[in-house]
């Protein structure tokens, strides 16, 4: 993941909604983490 995107103390909701706002900048691989440490 980006640096520029810390995930540390985000909630699963927080972490859904990062890779929602990633996805949509088309980061796609920073996304598909996020939604992987949310599940």
């Amino acid at each position: 993941m980006s640096k520029m995107y810390s995930t540390a103390n985000l909630s699963d909701k927080e972490l859904k909604e990062q890779g929602n706002r990633l996805f949509g900048l088309h980061k796609y691989e920073d996304a598909i983490n996020c939604y992987t440490k949310a599940i």
